[in-house]
């Protein structure tokens, strides 16, 4: 059976014999109502669609931040990415004080 109450209430929605709830296992046919299941995933549909778009949305995201600090690097010329990963921060030598 599957460890979380969640995964429990959608076994016994789907199952057959619902006090063999052990058989049912990931991408099994057995014990399973087919038009049950097909209720299941219509139910889910819209949250599973907007799952993936909110992961390639964040994608997305996380290339424009990647693309955004080396354009910000290049066009002040501080260094600043590559201080983060090396550990090193080179200063100029002439002060302007």
């Amino acid at each position: 059976m599957l460890a979380n109450d969640y995964g429990k209430y959608f076994v016994e929605n789907i199952a057959i014999d619902k006090q063999d709830t052990e058989v049912i296992q990931p991408y099994s046919k057995v014990n399973v109502d087919e038009a049950a299941y097909k209720e299941m995933r219509a139910i889910l549909k819209p949250f599973i669609t907007a799952h993936v778009y909110s992961f390639y949305g964040l994608l997305f995201l996380i290339l424009l931040h990647i693309l955004g600090g080396i354009i910000a690097e290049r066009r002040e010329k501080t260094a600043l990415v590559s201080a983060m990963i090396t550990g090193y921060k080179y200063l100029s030598k002439d002060k302007d004080d």
